[in-house]
C-alpha cells in the first residue's frame, strides 16, 4: 500500500504516519517541487522547508525504509511545462542537495532513490 500525496499542506497535518508504517505500508512524498515559495502555487503547496523538516523527521523516527519521493511529474515527459519546480529535474537539482544539507547521509538517499522505488516497482515487501 502507498499512501501518496502525504506531503501536501492539506494532507500533512492530519496523515496517521505511524499508523501507515506499522501495518507496512509506504508513505509518498511525492509532492516535492509544489512549494508556495514559486509562482503560482496550488492551493495544498506548501514551504519548502516545512516539508522538508517533515521528511526529516521521518527518517530520524526510522521511517526512510518506507519512504517514497517523486515531484509527482506525471502529465508530460519534463513535468508541467511552464510550471517553475514542478519537472523531474527538481529532484536532483534542490531535493537531494536540501536532503544533504539536513543531514541525510549517502547510504539513506540509495534507500530513498534507488532501493525503495525498486522494491514498490517490483511489489517486493
Amino acid at each position: 500500500m502507498l499512501f501518496g500525496h502525504a506531503d501536501d499542506g492539506l494532507n500533512a497535518p492530519i496523515t496517521p504516519h505511524d499508523w501507515i508504517y506499522e501495518q507496512g505500508g509506504r508513505i509518498g512524498f511525492d509532492t516535492f517541487g509544489y512549494d508556495l515559495e514559486l509562482p503560482d502555487p496550488p492551493f495544498w503547496g506548501r514551504k519548502r522547508a516545512e516539508r522538508m523538516q517533515h521528511f526529516v523527521t521521518l527518517v530520524k523516527k526510522g521511517y526512510a525504509d518506507k519512504l517514497l519521493v517523486s515531484a509527482d511529474a506525471n502529465c508530460s515527459p519534463l513535468g508541467w511545462p511552464g510550471v517553475k519546480g514542478h519537472t523531474i529535474n527538481y529532484i536532483f537539482e534542490d531535493m537531494i542537495p536540501d536532503m544533504r544539507a539536513a543531514g541525510i547521509d549517502d547510504a539513506t538517499l540509495k534507500l530513498l532513490l534507488e532501493d525503495n522505488p525498486a522494491g514498490f516497482l517490483s511489489l517486493d515487501a
